[in-house]
């Protein structure tokens, strides 16, 4: 859709700074305009429309009570407005990373430490995890009537109390009289 804004004539104000420099492209002035100004050289400025007799309305830059800088005018108040605000947005926004450069702020982000608490914090989950999953499964043990290992579901039954010749210990016996014998 920018095209067709390109085509129609819809353009809009743009405002950077590059360099320590305000940059204003005004194209929707009446007399379209790309304005630039040093920042290292003005201590304080202030930007302000100013409607004319001609009913124009003007984007202005004082920077002192003398120094009164005519940028572009406009045809609609509307207009000068949108200009004003693209200059403001330019200036806290470069305000804004300049003061991060003043303060020696790395150009690479930070990697917060909360991902080392995070990390740490999944292995012991995980950790846990597996303890509770192989506590979780039924437990075997040594039933010397039975000459293996048994499961021990924690209740017996009475045919798993009785002893036959058969369950006793030491006597070889052959798979066939090991199941039958259950």
């Amino acid at each position: 859709m920018k095209w067709l804004e390109n085509l129609t004539g819809g353009y809009k104000p743009s405002a950077k700074i590059i360099d320590n420099t305000l940059i204003l492209s005004l194209p929707d002035a009446v007399s379209p305009v790309v304005w630039r100004m040093e920042l290292d050289n003005v201590k304080s400025a202030a930007f302000e429309i100013k409607q004319g007799k001609d009913n124009l309305f003007t984007l202005v830059m004082t920077a002192d009570k003398d120094d009164r800088k005519d940028i572009a005018p406009f045809d609609s108040r509307d207009k000068a407005v949108r200009a004003l605000m693209a200059a403001s947005e330019a200036l806290e926004n470069g305000a804004a990373a300049n003061q991060n450069i003043n303060m020696g702020a790395p150009h690479a982000p930070k990697k917060p430490k909360g991902n080392l608490i995070a990390a740490a914090l999944g292995i012991v989950l995980l950790i846990g995890f597996f303890v509770i999953l192989s506590n979780a499964g039924p437990h075997y043990a040594a039933d010397p009537r039975a000459g293996g290992l048994t499961a021990d579901t924690g209740a017996r039954t009475a045919a798993n109390r009785q002893t036959s010749p058969q369950d006793t210990g030491g006597v070889p016996l052959s798979a066939d009289a090991f199941l039958s014998g259950r």
